[in-house]
């Protein structure tokens, strides 16, 4: 099965800015179960983009702008082969599972994340008990203790709340940003997913914590303890005034 990408992202200010970076994890892996076909990033001014492997073994590409400026953009357009069967993770290791339970600023324990650990609970279980008591909002809390405080986060807040709990209950467990497919052409989303794979002593096992049902395909682009190494853009900028942000995600089979 193909499946092509089509993923832009614009960044606008209200007053120049003098200085941009952004770091962009949006390149997918080969692995057991995907083959990259075709994909190119561009960004509105052309050129190619520095880049390097990460410690995970996620490819980041570096924009840049020096230059007085009031937006910038960037467009991905590719294709993936993807083949279901091949198991649920053939990805090429560069570190050794215990490494994903160590504790982050985002995902540091406290005794109301151990109780809601105790007993180990299995993945999904402790997924679907998430999604009944957070409530998602963007503009909420991100850390894993301020967001089963207040039983509200923000996504990758959700996300960090259940890292948490499955590292304390002795599990390793990582994050994820990519693209899904759930099985019908013409899906569009406001930004790449985010989900979980959980450690089973033999391999990743996917875990969907935003959404109660699995979709059709996964379409890994990072991983990493949390959402700050995990995520598909992080970056600074220097400038005044407010800055907005948009994605663009369309996932069609080609």
């Amino acid at each position: 099965m193909r499946l092509r990408v089509r993923h832009r992202l614009h960044w606008e200010f209200d007053e120049p800015h003098s200085m941009t970076i952004q770091a962009l994890r949006l390149t997918p892996r080969d692995e057991a179960g995907l083959t990259l076909c075709h994909w190119r990033i561009a960004g509105d001014r052309g050129g190619a983009m520095p880049g390097f492997e990460d410690g995970y073994g996620n490819t980041t590409l570096l924009l840049t702008r020096n230059l007085p400026h009031r937006g910038l953009s960037v467009t991905v357009d590719g294709e993936v082969e993807l083949r279901p069967e091949s198991g649920p993770s053939g990805l090429e290791e560069t570190l050794p599972p215990e490494v994903f339970r160590r504790e982050t600023a985002l995902t540091t324990l406290d005794d109301a994340i151990r109780a809601l650990a105790a007993g180990a609970p299995a993945p999904a279980a402790l997924a679907a008990t998430l999604r009944g008591m957070i409530e998602i909002d963007p503009r909420a809390a991100e850390t894993a203790a301020e967001v089963l405080a207040a039983r509200r986060g923000s996504a990758a807040g959700l996300l960090h709340l259940f890292l948490a709990a499955m590292r304390a209950g002795g599990t390793p467990a990582r994050m994820v940003s990519g693209y899904l497919w759930d099985g019908a052409n013409g899906q569009d989303a406001a930004a790449p997913h985010l989900w979980a794979e959980c450690w089973d002593g033999q391999a990743w096992q996917s875990v969907e914590v935003l959404r109660e049902a699995a979709p059709a395909a996964h379409i890994r682009l990072a991983i990493g303890l949390d959402e700050s190494e995990a995520g598909a853009v992080r970056g600074i900028r220097r400038g005044p005034g407010a800055g907005h942000f948009a994605h663009s995600v369309r996932v069609d089979r080609a």
